[in-house]
């Protein structure tokens, strides 16, 4: 059961399917991805808004799986990992995804790759976090009226 979540997660990622991903994830569930505005995503609230930004960015995915070993409640996954953006740019690098599973549900997925996301990726992962912070400050402001 638990190699298939899994694969199940790789795929439904590959397939830009935010449902089946959200399907998959507990309601608490934590993802930790340097790609993503927010490095660590904590919740469906978060997820659902970080794949939104994932998947409005990428145009296709190909994730092939290297190797994956499973223990009782943890799984390691090596992919080979190509994005293509809708700007035109590819990233293609090797990347671990750490998953934890309880109840039949992903709780946390932590993402290790071998470089920092530098350059103009990683300016412009910041400035997105930056505007993400902004965004969430605006709707708690609004909401304590």
């Amino acid at each position: 059961m638990k190699k298939e979540m899994v694969l199940a997660f790789v795929d439904s990622y590959a397939n830009k399917n935010k449902k089946k991903i959200l399907e998959l994830l507990a309601e608490n569930a934590v993802v930790s991805d340097p790609h993503f505005p927010l490095k660590t995503m904590k919740g469906h609230r978060e997820l659902d808004r970080g794949l939104s930004w994932s998947f409005n960015a990428i145009k296709s995915t190909r994730l092939d799986v290297l190797d994956l070993k499973i223990d009782e409640n943890t799984a390691y996954v090596e992919l080979d990992t190509t994005h293509t953006l809708k700007i035109g740019i590819q990233y293609r690098y090797v990347q671990l995804l750490k998953i934890r599973i309880s109840e039949d549900k992903i709780t946390h997925l932590d993402t290790y790759v071998t470089y920092s996301p530098g350059g103009i990726r990683g300016a412009f992962r910041h400035l997105y976090s930056i505007a993400w912070q902004a965004g969430d400050i605006v709707q708690r402001a609004m909401h304590n009226k």
